[in-house]
């Protein structure tokens, strides 16, 4: 039937046959004939074998047919056999050639995807915002605040970030975050500050913004961990109210707040020229 280009009876023969074997010869004809309603039936009966279903796309795609392949899975995704091989080649064929439709499939079908395997895909074709999803999702989250870093221009949210650092098991991540905002993202810097407030060492936190001359940037950070009482923090603010000359702020903190150097604060204050 094949071989008399009767496509039609050849489908209906290969029912009968309902081999592998049989599908593919048919379908592959089909495919090259350009008959992709009748491949697509025959294709339907391939893609459930897992084992058979990557040489059939590769032949799909030698012969540039890759949105006829790309159907064929999208209506497989709906077969009652559709297994994981399904999902995940489809989702990679989305990488390579509609990427605009991944992160979509990725959120319908996360529990079905082959993981490793599209994050591979993603990386090739350099798609971070789905790998940082699929990254979180598998509580990879140290993989995922690593990528929005190093690629933030298309994979950093600052909403997302929030979520996962605190989620990290690399306490460095916290400092490399920190270092990040203040070089990217300044004015988000106080938020992702008051996230990791209960995970951070705020005397070497401290230290370092101070080191950096940020200390009126991070000042609504400092005065909300100034609570603590913490040495490093207190006279961190102390030095801000005196060089912008806010006594009343002054005040406030050192009755409230008297872990710091008072006799370095008392010759900076007698030397002002503010006495």
């Amino acid at each position: 039937m094949v071989k008399l280009k009767e496509y039609g009876q050849a489908i209906e023969a290969a029912k009968k046959a309902n081999t592998p074997k049989t599908w593919k010869e048919v379908c592959m004809a089909c495919v090259a004939a350009q008959e992709y309603k009748l491949a697509s039936a025959a294709a339907m009966n391939i893609i459930i074998h897992p084992d058979e279903l990557e040489g059939l796309i590769r032949h799909y795609e030698s012969l540039g047919v890759t949105n006829e392949m790309i159907s064929v899975l999208e209506t497989g995704a709906g077969l009652e056999r559709a297994h994981v091989g399904i999902f995940t080649e489809l989702a990679i064929l989305y990488a390579k050639y509609r990427p605009e439709k991944l992160m979509e499939h990725c959120k319908t079908y996360v529990s079905k995807l082959n993981t490793s395997k599209l994050l591979r895909a993603c990386q090739k074709f350099m798609l971070w915002k789905e790998a940082v999803y699929l990254y979180s999702h598998y509580n990879e989250f140290d993989q995922a605040i690593n990528i929005m870093i190093e690629h933030s221009p298309t994979a950093f949210n600052h909403e997302t970030y929030l979520q996962l650092i605190v989620k990290v098991s690399n306490n460095d991540l916290y400092y490399k975050s920190i270092n990040f905002y203040l070089e990217e993202q300044p004015l988000l810097v106080n938020e992702l500050l008051k996230t990791l407030a209960n995970k951070i060492d705020l005397v070497k936190c401290t230290n370092v913004l101070r080191r950096l001359n940020i200390v009126q940037l991070v000042e609504p950070f400092l005065k909300i961990v100034q609570q603590t009482n913490t040495k490093e923090v207190n006279e961190a603010l102390n030095e801000l109210y005196l060089q912008t000359e806010n006594y009343e702020e002054l005040r406030e903190s050192i009755e409230h707040f008297g872990n710091f150097d008072s006799y370095n604060l008392a010759k900076a204050t007698e030397n002002h020229e503010l006495l």
